[in-house]
């Protein structure tokens, strides 16, 4: 504030009251001005930090907010939260079961369920197994029986020779190799007496020129 003696000076002299004012004026914004260090600001959350260090939350915080001549971004929001206007809307009441004893008993009849399939399946593979069983049991007992009708057939031959004949009567054996053994010999005696006709023709059915005589049997 100015004092007396410069309130007079000024009253005398108005271009002096001028400096006077522009002075104290000037000395009054210096003195009174606030000096600012730096912008204040509210210090962020641990979660918006962390939030900041996500690149995907980053890169999509950026497309939303672009607005240039690109497609711009629409936030769909949440979209398994409907709202009240929309169709899909359903309030929490009605979002369970309205009944405690509906939602067990359902529970309980979906595990006798389950069990009785389960027994069922067991069941079913158990009645399977032993089905396969007696067939492999009946038809080791078919092999079985015809291995014996095979011995049947075939005989003894226990002591007995390696020949398809029999020694003593000069009969043959009544199995296969016993035919066959048959066939053989009667075609070899085929093949002896092609072979005794023909050599007879050639020495002129047994006839001797010195004794003059046919030998019999020709």
């Amino acid at each position: 504030m100015l004092t007396g003696k410069l309130k007079r000076a000024c009253n005398q002299n108005p271009k002096f009251s001028k400096t006077i004012h522009r002075a104290t004026f000037m000395s009054r914004r210096i003195v009174d001005e606030d000096i600012v260090i730096g912008q204040r600001i509210k210090p962020m959350s641990r979660e918006e930090r962390r939030a900041l260090q996500d690149r995907d939350y980053m890169e999509k915080l950026r497309l939303a907010q672009r607005r240039e001549d690109y497609c711009q971004y629409e936030d769909p929001g949440f979209i398994n939260h409907a709202s009240q206007n929309s169709a899909a809307y359903i309030d929490e009441h009605h979002r369970f079961a309205d009944n405690i004893l509906d939602i067990e008993r359902n529970r309980r009849e979906e595990e006798r369920l389950r069990r009785e399939n389960y027994l069922r399946a067991r069941g079913e593979a158990a009645m399977e197994r032993s089905r396969r069983i007696a067939e492999r049991v009946e038809a080791e007992e078919q092999e079985k029986q015809d291995h014996l009708n095979r011995l049947r057939e075939r005989g003894n031959t226990k002591n007995l020779s390696g020949a398809n004949f029999n020694l003593l009567t000069h009969e043959y054996n009544s199995g296969a190799d016993g035919e066959q053994a048959a066939r053989e010999d009667e075609r070899a005696r085929e093949r002896a007496e092609l072979r005794r006709r023909e050599l007879a023709r050639r020495g002129g059915y047994g006839y001797n020129p010195l004794t003059g005589e046919y030998i019999n049997g020709l």
